[in-house]
């Protein structure tokens, strides 16, 4: 699903309450338990990732590989 929630040491998952406290009460993930984790690290496409290693590099290297 996507989805991430944080256990407590006391096996309640972590909350937000009314008062803005940070609290561990629920045992079971609800909506108010999910978390959003957000990075600033951005996401490098591999354009390479599903060729395999014989097949990556110029022409030449590629013929020598299969040769």
């Amino acid at each position: 699903d996507g989805k991430l929630a944080i256990l407590g040491s006391n096996n309640c998952f972590m909350s937000i309450s009314e008062d803005e406290d940070v609290v561990c009460v629920n045992k079971t993930a609800g909506p108010g338990e999910f978390v959003s984790l957000r990075s600033m690290v951005q996401k490098v496409d591999d354009s390479n990732k599903d060729v395999p290693t014989e097949e990556q590099g110029s022409l030449a290297q590629i013929e020598e590989n299969y040769v």
